[in-house]
């Protein structure tokens, strides 16, 4: 019988802990839904009917989340760069 250290148990029961969502597929194994089936078609639609459409408000709000995804890059970047010549700087000192 092979004995577990406590961390080993403490990761064993942190497995247990998370919850997992189903894929796609092992969803349609428990739920059979023929509407389902034309699911792609649907969000097609739905991306050619309200995301090309700059007066929506979801449009809006996805084109402001990429602007702040690019602005904290941007801002990760020189926190980068300022650690890089913090550390240069205190060598040489």
């Amino acid at each position: 019988m092979d004995l577990l250290s406590s961390s080993e148990c403490i990761e064993s029961v942190d497995k247990l802990r998370t919850i997992r969502p189903f894929t796609e597929s092992q969803l349609l194994t428990l739920y059979n839904n023929n509407q389902l089936e034309t699911n792609n078609s649907f969000i097609e639609h739905f991306i050619q009917q309200n995301l090309r459409n700059e007066s929506n408000r979801l449009y809006e709000l996805l084109v402001e989340l990429e602007k702040c995804r690019e602005r904290h890059n941007d801002s990760n970047n020189k926190v980068e760069e300022l650690k890089n010549n913090c550390d240069s700087l205190q060598e040489k000192a």
